[in-house]
Formats: structure tokens, sequence, C-alpha cells
């Protein structure tokens, strides 16, 4: 192949690469608008016509990173990947950050017996944001930019992976359960 996206060029290899890349960062961080629209619109986010904002959002993701790979001047792209690197980096740490805060927090409220309503999108978003400031402003050099692409990689690769672990197990548990359930089930009826 010689031409178009499906050309077998190194250039072309780069570009396929920042758009796989900015793809899964944009929708690991596509998580800071919907929670946005929710921490605004609260329960009309599920309502007409409020509900398409989450798919708006994954497709402005997918878009942008197609911009971003086949659109951009290469040399705008180079002056600033590292900064954009960083950025998504720091955002997805503080998207993490967030979660995890938000867990603990949750924990806490439930060993201490305390009645409150909680919702977590507004300290996930000031992380996210908070994260993705201090990623821009630190990442710099072309070494910063490589051990930050190394761990963002390692970033969305493990998160992925755990949340294919945990989605997984909980299927097998519902699925042990089920099975259970029904030959108990099954087991009472036939007895009697």
């Amino acid at each position: 192949m010689t031409s178009g996206r499906a050309t077998a060029s190194a250039s072309a290899h780069r570009k396929r690469v920042v758009f796989v890349g900015a793809l899964f960062v944009g929708w690991a961080l596509a998580i800071v608008p919907t929670a946005v629209f929710q921490l605004v619109l609260d329960e009309r986010l599920s309502t007409v016509p409020y509900f398409v904002l989450p798919t708006l959002t994954a497709l402005s993701v997918f878009a942008g990173a197609s911009l971003l790979a086949y659109r951009a001047d290469a040399g705008w792209y180079r002056k600033r990947r590292n900064r954009l690197v960083g950025g998504a980096a720091g955002g997805c740490t503080g998207v993490l950050a967030g979660v995890f805060g938000f867990v603990v927090y949750s924990w806490y409220l439930l060993a201490t017996q305390t009645n409150y309503s909680l919702n977590g999108g507004a300290g996930i978003v000031a992380a996210a944001c908070v994260g993705a400031a201090a990623g821009y402003a630190r990442t710099e050099s072309d070494r910063a930019s490589d051990r930050t692409r190394e761990y963002l990689v390692l970033l969305l690769v493990s998160a992925l992976s755990l949340s294919l672990a945990v989605g997984l197990v909980t299927l097998a548990l519902a699925g042990y359960l089920a099975f259970v359930a029904e030959t108990t089930l099954v087991g009472r009826f036939v007895d009697r």
C-alpha cells in the first residue's frame, strides 16, 4: 500500500500510533466531561435530549484523535508533543487519584455510619484538571517525555487489565451464584 491511511511508511506508522494513543487517552479521560455533565444536569442526564452527551463526548474523542494524528501539522505536533503527553499522563493520574479518593471516602462514611449523599464527580474532575495542569507544566524535555510516555502506557494497560479482570471475576461469580441458586431451587421442587 502506498497511498492514504494504509501506507506502510514510517511516517504513516507514527501517525497511526499517535491516533491509537490519543484515542486510548481520550477515552480514559472521557469520564471528566461526563462527570461535569452529571454535576450540572444531575438526573436530567438520562433524559431526552441530554442522554446523547456522553455519546457526543466519545465521538469528539474519536474526532480529536483523528485530527491530532492525521490533520495536525507535524511541526506543530512535534513542538507540543512533550507537553501534550505530560498533560495526558497527569490527567489520567488525576482521574485515578480522584476515583481512589472517592472510594476511600466512601469507606470512611460506611465505617462511621454517616448518613450522607455522596457524589465523587466534582472530586474526580478537580483531580483530573489539577493532574493535567501539573503534567503539562512538568514535562518539558524529551527525556521527561519518554518517561511520561512509558508511565502512561503502563498506567492505561494496567487500568484496562484490572477492569477486565474485575469484569471477568464478577461474571464468573454471578454465573456460579446463579448455578447454585438454580440447583437449590430445582432441588427443593424436585424433592417435594
